[in-house]
Order: C-alpha cells, then structure tokens, then sequence
C-alpha cells in the first residue's frame, strides 16, 4: 500500500505546480470577462524555458548560478514532507514540522541572496520586501503548527492531518489556524492582495522582481519551485 501512497504522492507533487497555477489564470480571466489561458499552458511555459540559453550579467557569481536549483531542490523536499494523501508522507518523520518549515525559509534565503547577487538595485528593493515578509510570516507558521502540534500531542506531519478531536474547542483553533495559514499561503504564493505574479508596477513588485536576471532552464526551475 505505501507504494500506491508514494506513486500518488508524487503524480500529486508533480502535476499540482502546474494544474493549480492554470486554474487561478483561468478563475481570474473568467471575472475579468476573457477565456484565459489552457489549464495546462504552465507545462508549455516550462519546456518553453527549458529549450532556451541562459543570460547572466557580468556582475553576478556562483550564488547566483546555484539559487534556483536550491530554491526548487528545498521546494520539492517540503513538498515530500508534507502529507497529500492523509496519514502519509514520503519523508515523514517526528520533527519534520521544523524541518518544513526551515527548507522554506532557506529556499527564500537563496532567492533573496540570488537577487542581491546581481548588484541591481530594483532586485535589492524586492528582497527587501521578501525579507520582511519572511519576518512577518514564519513566526504565524510556526506558531500555527506549533499549536497544532501541542493539542495533538504528535510531532509529525503525516499524524498531525488525522489526530485530533472533534470539540468545540478543537474546531474553533482549527478554524483559526486555518484561516492564518490561507494568509501565510496567499504570500508564500505571491498573490494578490500580498503580491501579483502578473503585475509589472515598481511599487508592487516583491517575488516577481527578484527573479528578473533570470533566464532559461534557471527560471523554469524557479517558476516550477
């Protein structure tokens, strides 16, 4: 059965990145009265990426060079961290809630060194945003599954999703953090009304800005990341 579970998890992990993109593109052509882009246009963004060379200015180094795979690398171990179908996780262990979410963090940390590494100041501004965002966020996670973690008594992803009772109480925290951890989403997303992955305002911009020396297979991995 855990094979079945593995083979599920990651057809999850994998299609997930492009499918849930090309349902928000679609959701937000529909209200804004178009047809919007096919559900699966990201596939073709990303072999589009793929097949392209790479331009690097003059001013960046090897940390530059190594952010994205570190950014989609960190991305892709939390993803197997955490437990898409319920009860299972492929690196599930005790302890892998901190774990989750300091291979986020680190990830950010490479896209904002990325982005400094450029010597642009447009991109310093945008990791400036991101790092503040980081700041403002992280502790809400932590906090969220720290106290998820407390009224369940479980330290583990894969447990935390099906422990727990059903009180009153239980469902108002659960409710609450719920609600935090859309916030958190929303951000670590780059959506509106945090940010908007489609917008070109200088004043607006925070993820989008940092991966504007970005070029080819780097920029793939950074968009599937």
């Amino acid at each position: 059965m855990n094979t079945v579970w593995l083979i599920f998890h990651l057809a999850i992990l994998t299609a997930a990145p492009i499918f849930v993109v090309g349902i928000v593109n679609r959701v937000k052509s529909i209200w804004s009265g178009r047809r919007g882009p096919r559900l699966y246009q990201t596939w073709y963004d990303l072999l589009r990426l793929l097949q392209k060379s790479p331009v690097y200015s003059q001013h960046v180094s090897w940390v530059f060079l190594l952010a994205p795979w570190v950014v989609l690398a960190t991305t892709v171990t939390a993803g197997l961290m955490a437990p898409v179908v319920p009860g299972y996780a492929v690196l599930g262990f005790a302890g892998d809630l901190v774990g989750f979410a300091y291979l986020l963090g680190l990830g950010r940390v490479a896209l904002m060194l990325s982005a400094l590494d450029t010597a642009s100041s447009f991109e310093g501004m945008g990791a400036s945003r991101d790092a503040t965002y980081s700041a403002l966020l992280e502790p809400v996670l932590l906090l969220a599954i720290g106290t998820l973690a407390c009224i369940t008594n479980v330290l583990s992803f894969q447990d935390l999703v099906t422990t727990g009772g059903w009180s009153w109480f239980d469902l108002v925290i659960r409710a609450a953090l719920m609600f935090a951890l859309f916030v958190v989403l929303l951000v670590e997303s780059a959506r509106v009304p945090a940010d908007d992955p489609a917008t070109h305002l200088e004043l607006t911009m925070v993820h989008e800005v940092m991966v504007l020396d970005h070029s080819g297979p780097e920029l793939a991995a950074v968009q599937y990341a």
